[in-house]
This record gives C-alpha cells, structure tokens and sequence, in this order.
C-alpha cells in the first residue's frame, strides 16, 4: 500500500503543480490533460501527483487559472493518487463521461496533452491511449485544440525547486563518497566489472535507490570502453562515469585516477597537460553558464578552449541536463543542429547542467595521450554558474 506523501515530497510536488500553472498561464495554455494508466512512465505522474504509480486509467488536469482536477478509479483515490490535488472526481470502468463533464466545465481553447515528437520525457501518451483519448474527447474539438505538452514538461522538470536541488546535493555527496571508496578497491588483479559491481553495492549504505559507474582502464594510446578481462596494470588511467540515485533525484560525474609505474611519484607530463586543459576548460564553460545563454554557445566556447589547450575535441554534446535522470530532460550544451538533444535553448535560473571537457573518451583523436576526462555539475544562478559539488581537484593516485 503506497504511503502517503511526506511534508518534504508535498512541498516538491506542490512546488511542480504551480510551477506547471504559472508556465501554463505564461504561455497561453488553458489546459494541461496527463492521461496515464499502470505502466506509464513513473517519473511524471509522481513529479505532478506525489504518486509513482496509477493501477487504472486516470487524468491529471490542470488549468492556468489555478485548478488541479485528478480523475481516478476508487482504488487509485484509495491508494493516495489525489491526495495533493484540490479536487478528486472518481469513477468506475470508464473515465470517459467525467473527462466530458471536466471539458464542457472549462471548455478549453488550448490543450497540453503527453505526446511528443522531439523529448522522450514527454511523450507518455501510447497510441492506444490516445485513441481512448479521442473516442472520448474527439467529439468536443479535441484534435484541433491539442499541442504537446512538452514545453510544460521541460519548464516542471528542468527548472529545480529547493526540494529538488538539496536532493541532488545529497546524490552528488554520496557519489562522491563512493569515489573515496573505489580508491581502496583499486589493487592488484582487480577488473573494471570488479568496480562497476562495487560501485552499484555501495547504493544501500549510503541510503540510495541505485548506483552505477562505467569504468575504463587504458594506457596511453588505447580508448576501451566495456568489460575489460586483464586486470588494472601500472600506467593505466582509470576513469570513471558514476551516479546514484537518491530520492528519485540523479547525480552524474567522472572521476579519474592513475595507477603509478615503478619509480613514479606523479602523474606523466602528457597526462598532467590533459587535466590541465580540461580544468580550464571546466572553469570557461562554467562562467558561460549564466541565465539566458544559448546551449549551443556553451557547447562551442568550452570546445573551443579545449582546442586552444591543443586538444582535439571529442565528438559529444558537451553537457545535458540532470535531475529525475542522469540525462533529463531540458536544454543541451550541444551542436545547433541536433533536434533530439535540443540546444537552441536558453539556460534558466535553477537549471542544472553537467560540464564534460574530455579527451580520448569516444575515439583515440588526440595520439599521445589517455583516455580521461572530467564531468562536473553545475546549477545556473543569477550570476555565472556555480559547482552543485566541489569539483575533483587533482587526479588520484594509486599504486598497486
């Protein structure tokens, strides 16, 4: 039986419904339809509701005048579903007839419903539901009232509340944690697949729900990424892509670290030049992070750093959104021309924002040196962005 939501997730999800209604009242939308049943995309219906899960059909409505209509069967109402709406409407078998009477009470010009074509965080509607959709509104105007809902979407999921950002504090401590952790792991005859299981163990002593890491050995020269059957060797540089999970909220960083050869006490030159670029290329593209630059300007300016340390720059958008997911929805620090990871959009305020200088890390573009790199994260300000989570300051070392 699902408990009913807590203070704290009240406050979130209460946060995201106003939020929605002051996006919508923005923009000119008079209604924002959700319309969900078992097995749709939990991510959404718990951000709007406080719930992960509906048992039957139901429709999450809301109004940019204010009004917050949840239409569910009664084992949905029982199980809590409505509980942070201002008004429950229950049904039994078909959600048809109230989904008329909510419509003919308002009578909408322009609808939001969950589809789209472009982001995949917003496109919950299945065909079969949106024929049910239409069988029951389709009478009323509904095809030529309706848009996406995407922009709705992306605004709620995006723009963080304080909720949400002291949540993705936690995940990136407790990440960070697990950093410290793996340094203790690395020894002789350990295996990449070693750590990555290591690393998803460490989730429940900390308090979270998952944690994963993608972890390479190379030496200089070499960009494997997979399972790696020889063990870790001196002169590997070990770079790892991790998060965890915490609260339903993600956090997503790489951290690097070389295993000493016989007779070393530091890093080699051509490796102390590759975090030297890309910590400089790090602290550019964070001061360009600031409220209304374009995606797609960061993704350039931090590349083009990156190029001007002699490095030639991986082919990969240079950062993406985290939040509900590692990769969320919102605008991308990426190439202009890509639909898909959208970044001819312009960052705001609370949005947050991986940084991802790294070399090697697709393809060996750069002969001479390793595959590494770093990936911080960055919340967007009034002023120039700013770490979520200190940053990695130096890469570790280790000796085996």
């Amino acid at each position: 039986m699902p408990k009913p939501p807590t203070a704290e997730e009240s406050e979130l999800v209460s946060g995201k419904q106003s939020q929605a209604i002051e996006f919508m009242h923005q923009k000119d939308i008079d209604m924002w339809i959700t319309f969900v049943r078992e097995g749709t995309d939990s991510v959404l219906t718990s951000m709007i509701s406080g719930s992960e899960h509906v048992v039957q059909n139901a429709a999450l409505i809301f109004t940019s005048a204010g009004d917050q209509i949840a239409i569910l069967e009664p084992i949905d109402v029982q199980n809590g579903v409505g509980t942070l709406f201002n008004e429950v409407i229950g049904f039994k078998n078909d959600i048809a007839e109230p989904l008329r009477l909510v419509w003919k009470r308002f009578d909408p010009g322009k609808v939001a419903i969950n589809y789209s074509i472009n982001e995949f965080t917003a496109d919950g509607l299945s065909y079969g539901m949106y024929l049910r959709l239409m069988e029951a509104l389709g009478p009323l105007g509904l095809k030529e009232k309706m848009i996406s809902s995407q922009d709705i979407v992306i605004q709620i999921r995006a723009v963080k509340n304080r909720v949400e950002i002291e949540r993705m504090k936690k995940a990136l401590e407790y990440i960070d944690a697990i950093g410290n952790d793996i340094t203790r792991e690395i020894k002789a005859g350990v295996t990449n697949e070693q750590l990555m299981d290591f690393v998803a163990g460490r989730a429940g002593y900390y308090g979270c729900s998952s944690a994963s890491a993608s972890i390479a050995f190379n030496p200089i020269n070499e960009a494997f990424k997979g399972i790696r059957e020889r063990p870790v060797q001196p002169g590997d540089l070990i770079c790892s892509d991790m998060g965890v999970t915490y609260k339903g909220y993600c956090s997503d960083v790489k951290r690097d670290w070389y295993v000493l050869k016989p007779g070393e006490t530091e890093i080699p030159e051509p490796l102390r030049k590759q975090w030297e670029a890309c910590r400089a290329t790090l602290e550019v593209s964070r001061t360009a992070c600031v409220q209304g630059a374009w995606g797609y300007d960061v993704h350039e300016i931090a590349w083009a750093e990156m190029e001007r340390h002699g490095f030639v720059r991986d082919i990969h958008s240079y950062g993406h959104q985290v939040g509900r997911r590692a990769h969320d929805t919102g605008v991308w620090l990426g190439e202009k021309a890509n639909p898909f990871r959208p970044a001819t959009s312009q960052l705001e305020k609370n949005m947050v924002v991986t940084l991802d200088p790294t070399i090697n890390r697709v393809t060996i573009n750069n002969k001479g040196y390793f595959s590494m790199g770093m990936e911080e994260e960055c919340i967007i300000t009034g002023g120039e962005g700013k770490y979520l989570w200190p940053p990695q300051d130096d890469i570790f070392l280790v000796r085996i």
